[in-house]
């Protein structure tokens, strides 16, 4: 049972939310496209509405932002 368990979890590590204390923390999740066509994930404190919103960003890793 813990096999098949750990194996759902690893086939779906995508679809599972970044850390559930983040959320806690009020941190969304977003998933935006860069100018040269690459998909990012866009973490912020703010509820986006769109794209103007956004003012500056920090990469924290080569798929990971942060707003600030």
């Amino acid at each position: 049972l813990i096999a098949v368990v750990g194996a759902v979890l690893l086939a779906t590590l995508d679809a599972i939310p970044f850390h559930p204390m983040l959320h806690v923390f009020r941190y969304r999740f977003y998933k935006v496209e860069g100018a040269n066509g690459l998909v990012y994930t866009l973490i912020s404190r703010r509820k986006l509405l769109s794209a103007a919103d956004i003012k500056s960003v920090r990469q924290l890793s080569t798929q990971l932002l942060l707003e600030g």
